[in-house]
């Protein structure tokens, strides 16, 4: 990995200085829309990270749903498998002694 060189306090203080006469020398609309790009930027990242959360959020209602559907089935198959076997005491009871 390259190393970068070191900079000394008087190197930065001097960037600084650089950076805000250029500043100073730029139109004021195009340091609006710098601005703006920016914003626009963070907005965009924030809605992105608005959409993953969403999309968690549909995934886990719907996991809830086909829990609840399961839910459902079982308690289904439970009534139909006691009835089964009512009928099935109900009609050999009385299948045998009918007959």
């Amino acid at each position: 990995m390259k190393r970068l060189p070191s900079l000394a306090v008087a190197d930065v203080e001097g960037g600084i200085d650089i950076f805000k006469d250029c500043l100073k020398r730029l139109p004021q609309t195009v340091i609006a829309q710098a601005v703006a790009a920016k914003e626009a930027d963070c907005e965009a990242k924030r809605m992105a990270v608005l959409g993953t959360a969403w999309a968690a959020e549909a995934s886990h209602r719907y996991q809830t749903l086909l829990e609840m559907l399961v839910q459902e089935e079982v308690e289904k198959y439970i009534i139909d498998v006691e009835d089964a076997a009512f009928l099935r005491r109900y009609l050999v009871g009385h299948s045998e002694g009918g007959s």
